[in-house]
């Protein structure tokens, strides 16, 4: 048997109800190797949960024993079991169940430092700052619409209707591509629909071929493309620079932050037309702008200075 990481020997805990004595958990017993993975797995009721609570100190059983990493903690006090927590964790079903409504996102991060760690006030607020940071582009779903994140996700699954449409459209798009390259067929929904009809696969129609680089390319040829890929390597490459000579910690922050935003916006426009909706577009534009003048300003108040 390899290192025991958590032993938990007849474990009980029985609640009283008007109805009499419910046993949540009786008589349990498993054990458990560092570096493995253990399921518990039963029907709805049956103490799975209380089980985790058990074990977690957050319940007391009324018999048995719970030995983590070679010590008993069934009988511990409160004040023992803290520096074992941030080594012992539940992940609860419920989000409500688990995050404070009171509470900021920000001081949610903060509370495990505050609680766990000796880090200063500046300290865990740089650490709270980072990690929101890392993790802005992965909350995209979270604040996308659901009917855009369904889009993303369907792609590849040819099983799925919304991917089987895109896909025709996108080999339509390309044989239309092929005879208006480099002229393209110029701007405007009314263009492509007169044009796209004749290139459409098994006669899926489309108001627009749903991916906004064979768009632009349909609209403007090839260099309409070129020029836009242009702008967008322009753009990464001043914010990449600025963020290289950056020291200023909420510069930064801000140069990711766009940099981020402009990323998400090139991942979606991969699986859809995104200037279809103008606002976007603009907002769009206005980002792009805004990142391009900030650099730049950046750069002239550090040579002026220089």
């Amino acid at each position: 048997m390899g290192d025991v990481l958590l032993e938990v020997k007849n474990l009980k805990k029985y609640f009283k109800t008007p109805r009499g004595l419910l046993h949540a958990v009786d008589d349990v017993s498993f054990t458990l190797e560092r570096g493995k993975t253990l399921g518990i797995v039963g029907e709805s009721g049956c103490g799975k949960s209380t089980t985790g609570r058990l074990i977690n100190h957050l319940l007391t059983p009324d018999s048995g024993e719970i030995w983590f990493m070679g010590k008993e903690i069934s009988r511990i006090s409160q004040d023992a079991m803290r520096p074992l927590r941030k080594d012992m964790q539940m992940i609860f079903q419920d989000p409500a169940g688990s995050l404070d409504p009171r509470m900021r996102v920000a001081e949610l991060i903060e509370e495990p430092l505050l609680i766990h760690t000796d880090m200063s006030a500046g300290e865990r607020m740089k650490v709270v700052n980072e990690l929101l940071g890392i993790v802005g582009l992965a909350l995209l779903p979270v604040v996308m619409p659901a009917s855009i994140m369904e889009r993303f996700l369907s792609i590849g699954d040819l099983t799925d209707t919304s991917s089987s449409y895109r896909l025709l459209i996108y080999l339509g798009t390309l044989g239309m591509l092929k005879d208006y390259w480099f002229s393209g067929i110029g701007p405007g929904m009314e263009a492509f629909n007169q044009v796209y009809p004749a290139y459409a696969y098994h006669a899926v129609s489309a108001p627009h071929s749903h991916n906004l680089f064979l768009q632009l390319t349909s609209d403007t040829g090839i260099f309409g493309m070129g020029v836009f890929c242009l702008v967008i390597f322009s753009f990464y490459r001043t914010c990449f620079t600025a963020l290289r000579g950056e020291r200023d910690f909420e510069t930064r922050v801000f140069i990711i932050t766009g940099i981020s935003a402009v990323s998400g916006f090139m991942v979606q426009s991969m699986t859809d037309y995104t200037f279809y909706n103008y606002r976007v577009m603009l907002l769009f534009w206005a980002v792009l702008a805004l990142g391009l003048l900030f650099t730049r300003c950046k750069e002239l108040k550090g040579a002026n200075n220089g």
